[in-house]
Order: structure tokens, then sequence, then C-alpha cells
């Protein structure tokens, strides 16, 4: 269980054995691997790739804040460039939809992130997480 919120970043996002977590990321290229029960809001300038992963859940990267358009023009991200639905599952290679992931439907994308902060980062408890968590999911 882990919240992770990243402003873009000019490299790779590499994911290994995570387990029911939420991202926010921006990033070139993603890769999730050994994964479950995931929310992934993200940005990403290539095709997103999972490997033995399941219950993987894309939507767009909707962080607002103060400075991003910066952020992400020292990242050499495009924003006009989002490849977060065209997911590839190295694990599928058939014709049909994976079922190892899905894109989160547009009405419950969140864009208000702003009831997720805390005041104190080294204040943040494992209850703080889980209402993160499930404020996102619902279900996770």
């Amino acid at each position: 269980d882990s919240v992770v919120i990243s402003g873009p970043v000019g490299s790779s996002i590499l994911i290994y054995d995570c387990e029911r977590c939420l991202l926010l990321v921006g990033c070139h290229q993603f890769r999730m691997h050994t994964s479950k029960k995931m929310f992934i809001y993200l940005h990403v300038t290539s095709h997103p790739i999972i490997e033995d992963s399941h219950d993987i859940e894309f939507a767009p990267y909707t962080l607002l804040t103060p400075g991003l358009d910066k952020m992400f023009e020292i990242a050499k991200l495009d924003h006009s460039n989002n490849k977060y639905d065209k997911v590839e599952d190295f694990n599928w290679l058939k014709q049909q939809a994976s079922p190892n992931w899905k894109i989160i439907p547009e009405e419950r994308w969140r864009k208000d992130w702003s009831s997720l902060w805390v005041d104190d980062p080294n204040g943040i408890t494992e209850e703080d997480v889980k209402r993160m968590l499930n404020e996102v999911s619902g279900s996770l």
C-alpha cells in the first residue's frame, strides 16, 4: 500500500513487485513488472509496458500544481503526446484486449488531489495511505 505523486521526470520509471498502490507519474518510458491492484495516473511519451501484472488501471496524468508546465519543459515531455492508454502487455500478445489492465472510465478520473495532501510528510501514517487509496479506488 503506497501512494507516489510525482512531477514529470525526463527519464524512465520502472516498477517492480507493487500491490495496491496509486501512482501519479509523468515520464518518457513506463514499465511495470510483477505488480497487481494498481491505479496509475500517467503521462508517458512511449507505450507503457506491463509484464506479469494484473488488475492494473490507467488514467491520464491529472495532477495540477503551480509550475507544472515548466516541469514538463525541463523533463522534455510534450503535453500533447500522452500514450497512457496504449499499454503493451508482454504476457498477452493476442489480438483481443488484455484482461490484465483497463482504462479508468473518464467519469471516475480524479482531477482534484488536494484532499490527499498531508501537512507533514514525516507524519504520514499507514491510515493516511489507506485513506488516500480508498478515496481514489473505493474498492482496492
